[in-house]
């Protein structure tokens, strides 16, 4: 499922309640759960002299997503499901963007953000910039990257993957209007769902140190 995003005009005031919540989220979830990115390594500058590490990364990047996929093969309640999927990225600390969405999705849902889930940001002739990030559905939508440590309305964003970050994507894809793609299938599935009012209390409890206290 395609969801083509038309810009918004955005009020600063509400820029202020909803999207710097959404800021601390991203950088709750960055402060909570450190990780190195195989994919952001890949893209440093002068990357050729560090070949030996990036081969080394994307090693423990893998092992750590075979360990993910064999604990959510077991795993048979959802409080087993969601510590399939953050224990590994806690233990190994390493993770890319997909990891960085399901940590986003997990602080969102247990800090009140109902509808919202993970998707693949593609050009609108489907060539994938092989990116995800979180997607709120809200009045307003807007995303939530931690992997790129920021959160912002979609057009925002989308002018910031174009010009602070276009280093991180292929050039030819920036020159695309962007496309946010829902995901139809997928280990992680269940954190696209709208989670109860019980679901949302086990995160709370499962991971406290994610709830972040708004300010009255």
């Amino acid at each position: 499922m395609y969801m083509k995003i038309n810009s918004t005009e955005t009020t600063f005031q509400s820029r202020n309640q909803t999207i710097r919540f959404a800021d601390d989220i991203a950088r709750r979830v960055n402060q909570c759960y450190p990780r190195v990115s195989a994919s952001n390594f890949s893209d440093m500058k002068n990357i050729d002299y560090f070949k030996r590490m990036e081969i080394n990364l994307t090693g423990k990047l893998s092992d750590m997503r075979e360990d993910k996929l064999d604990k959510l093969f077991k795993a048979k309640t959802l409080k087993e499901m969601l510590l399939a999927i953050v224990e590994p990225i806690k233990e190994s600390k390493v993770g890319n963007c997909g990891e960085s969405a399901e940590l986003s999705a997990i602080a969102a849902k247990a800090n009140g953000i109902k509808d919202c889930y993970i998707v693949n940001i593609k050009g609108e002739y489907d060539n994938d910039l092989d990116h995800m990030v979180l997607y709120v559905n809200d009045k307003k939508p807007y995303i939530i990257d931690a992997w790129l440590g920021f959160a912002d309305y979609v057009p925002n964003a989308v002018n910031r993957y174009k010009s602070e970050f276009s280093r991180h994507f292929d050039k030819d894809s920036l020159n695309y209007k962007f496309v946010f793609a829902q995901k139809e299938d997928g280990y992680d599935y269940f954190l696209d769902y709208k989670f109860s009012d019980n679901n949302v209390a086990l995160l709370r409890r499962l991971f406290p140190e994610l709830v972040i206290k708004k300010s009255s």
